[in-house]
């Protein structure tokens, strides 16, 4: 052992080697290794992360859920402008007409009504994104454009608040 450590060999890992290849011959004696068939998850994998069928797949699952964003949105939010309407009405019956009525029903009514007309159409996002969160679909989406999002310097992850931006024309 001295002259082949002398020699430079390294007689400890030609030892852990020698042992090992040993474990493996003995131990493809007795483990038969048979293939595992894919699961339908792992064929959905090969799919969605798919440079350009998963890309492709993305895009289309991005138009249905801003056209149900819009679409399912629609009578929330005219349920929201009715209510709105109908606080402005009453405040107008209660109030005597002046400035102080006006500064009620246009600026108070009106402008905390034109907040609320968003909040149907930003919680279904919000559904939306929990959604695509919680089955694992966001990080794949994460990982399918990170190619993309590097050729400007950034990372795949970064295209998440850029998609939660889309709905209100608001820059992430």
């Amino acid at each position: 052992l001295k002259a082949a450590r002398e020699a430079g060999r390294d007689v400890d890992a030609e030892g852990v080697t020698a042992r090992y290849t040993w474990i493996d011959a003995q131990m493809g004696a007795w483990i038969r290794r048979s293939p595992v068939p894919r699961s339908w998850t792992d064929r959905l994998d090969a799919v969605l992360l798919h440079p350009v069928a998963g890309f492709v797949l993305f895009l289309g699952i991005m138009v249905v859920v801003f056209q149900a964003l819009f679409a399912w949105s629609e009578p929330l939010i005219g349920l929201v402008e009715k209510g709105i309407g109908l606080v402005g009405s009453g405040v107008q019956a209660v109030v005597p007409a002046g400035i102080f009525a006006d500064f009620l029903t246009d600026a108070v009514v009106g402008g905390v009504g034109n907040v609320l007309v968003f909040v149907p159409q930003i919680a279904l996002l919000f559904v939306f994104i929990s959604l695509m969160e919680d089955t694992g679909y966001m990080s794949r989406i994460a990982f399918l454009m990170d190619r993309i999002m590097n050729r400007v310097g950034l990372h795949g992850r970064a295209f998440v608040p850029m998609m939660s931006a889309y709905a209100c024309a608001v820059p992430a």
